[in-house]
C-alpha cells in the first residue's frame, strides 16, 4: 500500500538507539539521496539489534548499505582464514659456508 502513495520504508538498524541529532543528520543525508530525488517520500524507522556491535545498516528498497562493525569483523576473519598471500624471503645462513 505504501509503495503505491510514493513513500519508500528505511530501516537503520543501530547497536543502540540514534539520538535526535544523528537521525536528523542521517535522515537529511538519504532525503537528498536519488531515492528521494525520484519525488518518493521516505519513511524512516529506526531498529535497535545489538548484533550489529556498532556502526548501521540501512535498509531500503532493494538495497542494504551495512557499515556495521558486525560486517567488519566478519571480512576481517573470511580474510585471515583465506589463503595467506604473505610472501617470507627465503632464510640465508647467518655465517657464510666455506
Amino acid at each position: 500500500m505504501s509503495a503505491h502513495r510514493g513513500e519508500v520504508k528505511v530501516v537503520i538498524t543501530s547497536a543502540v538507539p540514534l539520538d535526535k541529532d544523528l537521525q536528523k543528520r542521517i535522515e537529511d543525508s538519504l532525503k537528498s539521496s536519488q531515492v528521494a530525488q525520484a519525488g518518493k517520500n521516505l519513511v524512516i524507522e529506526n531498529r535497535v539489534n545489538e548484533a550489529v556491535l556498532g556502526g548501521l545498516v540501512v535498509d531500503f528498497g532493494d538495497k542494504t548499505i551495512d557499515l556495521s562493525v558486525a560486517s567488519r569483523v566478519a571480512r576481517l576473519n573470511q580474510q585471515l582464514e583465506g589463503p595467506s598471500t604473505l610472501s617470507l624471503p627465503l632464510a640465508r645462513p647467518l655465517y657464510p659456508s666455506f
